[in-house]
């Protein structure tokens, strides 16, 4: 049975508690939560604000059920970024590479671009 949104957490646990440091690792520590009985994972994934799809991702190939051509951070396989050996990124590893990679494409630009989007920022008082 792969696993989906609507899941109740404690479901899930009881398939298998080595998905509690899964859990822990996205950021859900509705573990011991006594809300966790009737929560679907949707629901604590939205009140932790976890990422819905990385944590259902992660799931699934935990328990060996086909991701698609997915690694374990969601990395298309033949994408220079994918590693079928891969281990999750925590949410914090996943917010460094989104800065970086947002900085790089920044750098990337014609310094005449990044003047005009400065421009824009002033502007709009970002």
């Amino acid at each position: 049975m792969k696993i989906t949104a609507d899941m109740i957490v404690s479901d899930i646990m009881n398939m298998d508690p080595g998905v509690i440091p899964i859990f822990m690792e996205h950021g859900l520590y509705c573990m011991g939560c006594f809300m966790s009985g009737d929560e679907s994972l949707e629901e604590a994934a939205q009140v932790d604000m976890v990422d819905l799809d990385h944590l259902i991702l992660s799931l699934n190939q935990y328990f060996g059920f086909d991701t698609g051509d997915y690694d374990m951070n969601g990395n298309e396989a033949g994408s220079s970024d994918y590693d079928a050996t891969a281990k999750p990124m925590t949410e914090a590893e996943r917010d460094e590479l989104k800065v970086n990679s947002t900085a790089e494409n920044d750098n990337s630009k014609p310094e005449s671009d990044r003047k005009t989007d400065k421009s824009k920022d002033a502007l709009t008082g970002l």
